[in-house]
């Protein structure tokens, strides 16, 4: 069994090799996420804030990708989630956008 680490490819023969290309999912729309609740299927969600954890969430297959209020708290510092402005929201919301590909 190959084993993949934080740099790539390990030591496993594949040393030098170039990484395969992405295969291109369907991006999923809310009736795709309605279909999967009607079917008994699990939904996966995340909360992402910025760029490279949405890159990861879109390589984990997530199904969905919340981006909340809490990246005041969490990412910039806040106390509570009241100062946050809609300026920050959409400035963490428009990163996250560009590093999905398939998540709704």
């Amino acid at each position: 069994r190959k084993r993949l680490t934080w740099r790539g490819l390990a030591s496993s023969g594949l040393e030098g090799s170039q990484p395969r290309a992405v295969v291109p999912r369907k991006k999923l729309t809310a009736m795709d996420i309605l279909a999967m609740k009607r079917r008994g299927k699990k939904i996966t969600m995340v909360t992402a804030y910025s760029y490279p954890t949405a890159l990861h969430v879109d390589l984990a297959d997530i199904d969905m990708v919340l981006v909340g209020d809490s990246v005041g708290m969490v990412e910039l510092g806040y106390q509570t989630t009241q100062p946050v402005t809609m300026q920050e929201m959409l400035h963490h919301a428009k990163a996250v956008r560009r590093g999905i590909t398939r998540s709704v």
